[in-house]
């Protein structure tokens, strides 16, 4: 597949080794969904950077890859920050509020303590679309407007949480 900025877009915050390993898997993939799966295959069978890890358990969890989430989550346990990529709160309506909850509980905690400034804000993000799924529209052109300005984490902390309808 071609490289896409679903994946290219983190290209700035990681190391070398994880871009390279990306970039061979886009070589080898068909399409998204066999580079997830690729991706994900990668990261359980073999030692690789966390940040790959963490790559991997996000785009498992958009193309709702569950039983690769719970091989990674148990592969990660002890990573706090992949943790919130563990529920998918559209499985059942049952379901759903709890594994809101969850996601939402899992953010606010690993929010506490400092992250890498690129996956605090990615983390912001989803808990403002798990929230409020509309309020993402929004959030992706502030973000855009705030790219021309170095990443500020604290400007999108008062952003999400300012107003929760936004």
């Amino acid at each position: 597949m071609k490289p896409m900025g679903t994946v290219t877009k983190y290209y700035p915050f990681i190391d070398d080794d994880t871009k390279s390993i990306l970039d061979t898997l886009m070589d080898e993939a068909s399409n998204y969904y066999d580079f997830v799966g690729l991706l994900c295959k990668t990261v359980l069978e073999n030692e690789v950077p966390i940040n790959l890890g963490y790559l991997a358990a996000g785009h498992a969890w958009w193309t709702r890859k569950k039983d690769v989430i719970d091989l990674s989550q148990e592969k990660y346990k002890d990573v706090p920050h992949i943790h919130p990529w563990k529920y998918i709160p559209d499985m059942t309506d049952m379901d759903q509020q709890f594994y809101h909850d969850q996601i939402v509980q899992a953010i606010d905690k690993i929010l506490e303590s400092p992250q890498e400034d690129w996956i605090e804000i990615e983390l912001h993000l989803l808990h403002a679309m798990i929230f409020k799924p509309s309020s993402i529209v929004i959030l992706v052109q502030i973000f855009k407007e705030f790219q021309s300005l170095s990443w500020k984490p604290n400007k999108w902390r008062n952003i999400v949480h300012f107003d929760r309808d936004i």
